[in-house]
């Protein structure tokens, strides 16, 4: 069985807490729900994306994409989230 299809997309350049445009669709390779923040792999870079929908049928996807659809793999997570989880860590250590 392939992976499951999702759409994204992708953080706005101008304002980063919105994420709009154009729908991107990727292979999942975690599981991911709408409204998750992915790092989606874009060219040779990644770029931080939203997930805008789940179980995508492969027939919304022109089959002469199918083969080049790439894997999302990573979810994102903000520094300041970062920070709050090291903090938790720390403060679980010293119980």
């Amino acid at each position: 069985m392939s992976k499951p299809l999702v759409s994204v997309q992708y953080q706005n350049k101008k304002n980063s807490d919105e994420y709009d445009g154009r729908e991107y669709t990727y292979f999942a390779g975690i599981d991911l729900a709408v409204g998750d923040l992915v790092i989606a792999p874009v060219g040779n870079s990644e770029s931080v994306a939203k997930v805008s929908a789940v179980n995508v049928p492969e027939s919304k996807v022109d089959e002469r994409w199918m083969s080049k659809l790439k894997t999302i793999d990573k979810l994102y997570v903000p520094k300041s989230e970062e920070r709050a989880i090291e903090t938790e860590e720390i403060r679980a250590e010293d119980l």
